[in-house]
């Protein structure tokens, strides 16, 4: 458990590290580019990039000892993750947008 455990945590760091400094970096040239508007798109972005590597983490977690077989049942809930996703992505482009689309 403890070597899992480990590799986990591995992973978490990889996804968060890269993920960071890539944010870090584009928030400040937002911030730069469009004032108070662009950080508060950067933080929101950062955001969704961390539950998005949270969610897939804890599926790839629950599912690791599953045989390939025994995935048929969880189909569906990985086609709900990607909507979840998308829906999520979605709602903060409305919220940001004022609901409109254009």
């Amino acid at each position: 458990m403890k070597s899992e455990s480990n590799f986990e945590n591995k992973m978490w760091r990889g996804a968060v590290l890269p993920s960071l400094v890539t944010g870090l970096i584009s928030g400040l040239v937002v911030t730069i580019w469009r004032g108070r508007p662009g950080a508060f798109a950067a933080l929101l972005a950062i955001l969704l990039v961390f539950i998005f590597f949270s969610v897939h983490l804890l599926v790839a977690k629950i599912s690791k000892n599953l045989d390939p077989v025994a995935y048929k049942p969880v189909y569906p809930g990985i086609v709900l993750s990607f909507v979840v996703n998308l829906n999520t992505v979605q709602a903060f482009i409305l919220l940001k947008n004022g609901f409109t689309l254009a």
